[in-house]
This record gives C-alpha cells, sequence and structure tokens, in this order.
C-alpha cells in the first residue's frame, strides 16, 4: 500500500518513482474528484500498472496487515467536508491519517492536517497516545493544538522540513509546545533523513545522513 495524504507536490511528487520502484498493490488518496493535472497523472499511472486506486473518503476499508502489525485508517471519513466550514475544508484538511502499530510501539501519521480536521479527531475520541508522531504540516502554527498533542501523548515527533524554508518551520510555538512536554522533537532539516523501527518493544532511531535539505 503507498499512500498519496492529499494532491500537494511535495506530498506526491516522489511516488512516481515509488511506483515505477517497488511493487505496489494500492495507492490510497482522500478522492479523486478535483484532482489537478499532475496528481492525475499519478492515478493515471497506477492504473495503468494495474495498481488498485482506494478513495479514503468514499469509505474504502484499510484491510488489516499480515502478522502482528496493526493498521487503522482515521480519516478523512464520509462527510468529512461537510463537518467542516468551507474556509476549512481546503486540501490540508483531506489529508490521509493512519495509525500503525506492532507490540506496544505505534506510529500516527498525519499528512498536513490543521487545526479543524485535528479538532474533529479529538472531539470524535479517534486518537490514541501514539509513540511516534509524523508532525501536522510541517510543525506549522496552523497545526499541533495543544488538545491533539495531549491526546496523541507523544514520545518521538518528527518532520520534514526543508532548511532555512520561507515558511519559518518549525514554528517556535510549536516546537515550545512539544519540547515543554518532555517529547523529543526531530526534523530532517537539523537531523537529517531519518528512518525508525521497532520490533514491537524498542523503538530505534538510525539517522541515515547527517542533515537533509
Amino acid at each position: 500500500k503507498v499512500f498519496m495524504t492529499h494532491a500537494h507536490a511535495d506530498h506526491f511528487e516522489g511516488l512516481f518513482a515509488v511506483l515505477d520502484s517497488l511493487e505496489v498493490d494500492e495507492l490510497w488518496l482522500p478522492e479523486r474528484a478535483g484532482l489537478k493535472p499532475r496528481a492525475r497523472a499519478l492515478v493515471q499511472l497506477a492504473v495503468r500498472m494495474e495498481v488498485e486506486v482506494r478513495e479514503a473518503a468514499k469509505g474504502a476499508v484499510l484491510a488489516p496487515p499480515p502478522g502482528p502489525a496493526r493498521a487503522e485508517l482515521l480519516y478523512p471519513f464520509i462527510g468529512w467536508r461537510e463537518q467542516l466550514m468551507d474556509s476549512e475544508s481546503g486540501i490540508n484538511n483531506s489529508s490521509i491519517v493512519v495509525r500503525l502499530a506492532l507490540g506496544e510501539v505505534s506510529f500516527l501519521l498525519t499528512g498536513d492536517i490543521e487545526a479543524a480536521a485535528e479538532e474533529m479527531l479529538v472531539a470524535g475520541g479517534m486518537l490514541q497516545r501514539s509513540t511516534v508522531l509524523k508532525v501536522p504540516h510541517h510543525a506549522s502554527k496552523t497545526s499541533s493544538t495543544a488538545a491533539f498533542v495531549e491526546a496523541v501523548d507523544p514520545l518521538v515527533a518528527v518532520t520534514g522540513i526543508g532548511e532555512n524554508n520561507r515558511f519559518g518551520f518549525p514554528h517556535s510555538s510549536v516546537s515550545a509546545r512539544y519540547l515543554g512536554r518532555g517529547t523529543t522533537l526531530l526534523w530532517t532539516a537539523r537531523h537529517g533523513t531519518l528512518r525508525l523501527c521497532t520490533d514491537g518493544f524498542a523503538l530505534s532511531i538510525e539517522q541515515i545522513h547527517d542533515r537533509g535539505r
């Protein structure tokens, strides 16, 4: 399974190479409607390669992975857009959110969801404590609300951030929110490419490159 969390280039351009290099059974995306040409091209490539295309917001069911691992598709769900104000229902808030777990170790992958989607997840009681959090929206001030971070209570928070990026990521208030509760905060511009692995009991973090762009 490969997940295009949402239709922004920094979250799907690399998937052309993934589809070309790996044997893939399913391509997941929030929904096919309204995709711009480049994102449509990715879907069309998947179709040509006989990869099944699954739409999370259309009610697609995420089958359990083999073995003892667990996977849960949390968002988007049917009718997600109707629960948000028009100003909140943009591409970022359509991001697929998946929780993966093995034994006592879990990973919450959040795409670029912002405060409105976070609040929906919190209000719906859909969040559990997770060992590792992929920080929503690159540690932007639009995300990582206090209630969301409290609900997830991560041991480690990781985010992809470009060096000297023009957006000012990570936002100082977001960094303070994680660090103030004792969460280890890692980002690619400072710590390089990271690989996080677990056997279900321990968590290992491997630094693949000293620094990343």
